[in-house]
């Protein structure tokens, strides 16, 4: 059996065929900090795509904006090296995290990839990003090959 569409509706709602999505990941090591800063922070992603006009990358704010209401999924590759210390890996929607992760970070483990997820509803020009934050004193960095993913459900 070979079906080919260009979009479904169930139950009213319009789901896209294939699924739009977008991601975006560090080609440089973020500088380490304690401060909660957003995935990216302090370089230029070297790989931004999107698959659609349902999103845009905001580089001066590390963010993705969302051009098309509905469902979401966000997926946080983190790679993380620097002090002894629980980290905030946070999805945000609009500034407000959405899920909180708190992996630990020892500086003398190596780097280790930090998995977070999350599906919620957003509407147009909701932004939405990744933050991480040192829960102590201790510096963090996000590594070469973090990724960040979005794809619209809904």
């Amino acid at each position: 059996l070979t079906v080919k569409a260009a979009g479904l509706t169930v139950n009213g709602t319009q789901c896209p065929i294939p699924l739009p999505f977008a991601y975006m990941e560090l080609s440089a090591v973020d500088a380490a900090t304690s401060s909660e800063v957003a995935l990216g922070y302090s370089n230029v992603p070297h790989t931004i795509e999107s698959s659609t006009d349902d999103f845009e990358w905001d580089n001066g704010n590390k963010n993705w904006i969302v051009k098309r209401a509905g469902t979401y999924k966000v997926l946080g590759a983190v790679i993380l090296e620097g002090g002894s210390s629980l980290v905030n890996l946070n999805i945000n929607l609009e500034g407000s995290p959405v899920l909180t992760g708190a992996p630990r970070v020892h500086s003398s483990v190596d780097p280790l990839e930090h998995t977070i997820m999350a599906v919620f509803v957003a509407a147009i020009n909701d932004v939405v990003n990744i933050t991480y934050e040192a829960t102590s004193a201790n510096n963090v960095a996000a590594i070469v090959a973090s990724t960040f993913f979005m794809d619209r459900l809904l």
